[in-house]
């Protein structure tokens, strides 16, 4: 790729960057199967909000994006704070926490342009993701679900796995589709960040990532 294509990526994946949840049962069978920077890809919509408190469940994922469309203003149930991001999405698998049998695993949207430098590579500012994802994860230890993510229509509509259906396949294999790209332990990358474009207006609940992150 050249500089200006990887440039574009960067851009792409960090521009505008947020952080949504959703929370869910999920088997420790199935929740072993994710390991750092494994790429998955996501078949359906994925249903995640950007109101994040304690885990309601085993098992939270915990989502770095900024592809996520705010449908909360269109919903029945706008307290949701309901997030969806497209069909066909890719992620890598950043950090995977655990404590008192609950499980956070940190996913980046990547796009799939991208995929070829996030396999192969650790870009800088994964790092920062991962320690924003700790803050959040250790957080949510301390502090109870917010009771209208309880609602059994928003439970039902995120019980499902990510990147893979309920028996535990993923949809993609990267041998298979990337060209034989290895989900390595990760050379680091020292691309530099140019300031990619941030939300000029985000939700006052939603978490935006860059400001959440510096303090701005």
């Amino acid at each position: 790729m050249t500089n200006e294509e990887i440039q574009a990526v960067m851009n792409s994946t960090f521009g505008g960057l947020a952080i949504f949840c959703r929370d869910l049962d999920l088997d420790e069978n199935l929740i072993s199967k994710y390991q750092s920077n494994l790429i998955l890809m996501e078949r359906g919509f994925t249903d995640v909000t950007y109101k994040i408190g304690g885990m309601a469940k085993n098992c939270r994922y915990l989502v770095a994006s900024s592809k996520g469309k705010d449908l909360s203003m269109f919903s029945p149930n706008p307290e949701f704070g309901h997030i969806i991001i497209p069909s066909g999405s890719f992620f890598k698998v950043l950090d995977i926490q655990k404590e008192n049998g609950k499980t956070q695993i940190l996913l980046l949207n990547i796009p799939q342009e991208g995929i070829q430098i996030f396999a192969t590579s650790k870009i800088n500012i994964e790092d920062q993701i991962i320690e924003k994802g700790k803050e959040i994860f250790n957080k949510s230890m301390e502090s109870e679900p917010l009771p209208e993510l309880l609602a059994n229509n928003w439970m039902e509509r995120t019980s499902f796995p990510i990147g893979m259906n309920q028996e535990g396949v993923f949809f993609i294999d990267m041998k298979e589709n990337s060209g034989d790209i290895p989900n390595p332990e990760n050379k680091k990358a020292d691309i530099p960040n140019s300031n990619p474009k941030l939300e000029e207006e985000p939700k006052k609940e939603k978490i935006g990532f860059w400001d959440k992150l510096f303090g701005k």
